[in-house]
């Protein structure tokens, strides 16, 4: 089970999405923890999907992952997307975790912010 937590949920681009990341394990040690801000579309025509960076934890012996909360910080591009709820397309920015676990199905989970236009 991952807690996602953004330090702010609405952020302009050409800054700085920030926060943690908890997993707490079920009993399985992951291969890692992969955190990554992302984007992508909903709605009528293709599909589209973009990261704006992504950081992957490797399990180590002496470093137990579960429980322990991970920080991350990622740049939001000056050129966007920005977020967009319209009838006919969505552009949705998310903090999306990822447990790599070995020999079974991948444990993820996702926490949606806001990117906007930068004002000036």
């Amino acid at each position: 089970m991952f807690f996602i937590q953004i330090n702010d949920p609405y952020v302009q681009v050409g800054n700085t999405v920030q926060g943690t990341v908890e997993w707490r394990s079920s009993g399985t040690v992951p291969r890692a923890i992969i955190i990554a801000a992302a984007w992508r579309t909903e709605g009528r025509g293709d599909v589209s999907l973009g990261k704006a960076g992504e950081l992957r934890v490797p399990y180590d012996p002496s470093r137990p992952l579960s429980g322990v909360p991970i920080p991350f910080a990622f740049d939001i591009p000056a050129e966007g997307p920005v977020s967009y709820d319209g009838k006919m397309l969505r552009i949705i920015w998310e903090i999306v975790a990822q447990a790599d676990l070995p020999m079974m199905a991948d444990e993820k989970s996702a926490l949606a912010f806001r990117v906007a236009v930068r004002m000036p």
